[in-house]
């Protein structure tokens, strides 16, 4: 059994250590032969506390999957959500995907800006009404961004 619980929790590192170079189906492999190495039984674990360690990596891994399906479909402020939830209890996994989270920020951002440039141009041609109602739904779209976060104490402070 000891070296069973050895096996696991190397398993385990691997998959945490590989996850930046092999991507995230090799983590999950890695994850589910540790977990079935601890398997006592259906529902039983030989090292329950490792055991909850995979699941809880597992699930966040999961997460991030979901969040790079998100951004390949070009939806930055779910992939950034996602990720954030994903990451966000973990420092191992925030340091370990730190560029991704970047790359993903500055879409958002990015993403953002154009689009707020389509309201400055409502506003340009004095579509007033169409520019303001434009506005509000970035700032619903864009909660996150520094330029929404602004304008909603702008918007508090005037009414």
């Amino acid at each position: 059994i000891i070296i069973i619980k050895m096996i696991a929790k190397s398993k385990y590192n691997n998959a945490l250590n590989n996850l930046k170079y092999y991507g995230l189906g090799y983590s999950l492999d890695c994850l589910k032969q540790s977990l079935d190495l601890l398997k006592e039984s259906k529902s039983e674990f030989y090292d329950k506390d490792l055991a909850d360690k995979i699941i809880s990596l597992q699930s966040k891994i999961e997460s991030i999957q979901k969040a790079d399906n998100q951004y390949q479909s070009k939806n930055y402020g779910e992939a950034l959500r996602l990720y954030e939830q994903a990451v966000n209890s973990s420092e191992d996994l925030k340091e370990i995907l730190k560029e991704k989270y970047d790359k993903i920020k500055e879409e958002y951002k990015n993403q953002f800006e154009k689009e707020l440039k389509q309201g400055d141009d409502l506003f340009k041609k004095v579509k007033l009404n169409e520019a303001l109602n434009y506005y509000k739904e970035l700032l619903n779209k864009y909660p996150k961004t520094t330029q929404a976060q602004e304008a909603k104490k702008l918007l508090k402070k005037y009414r």
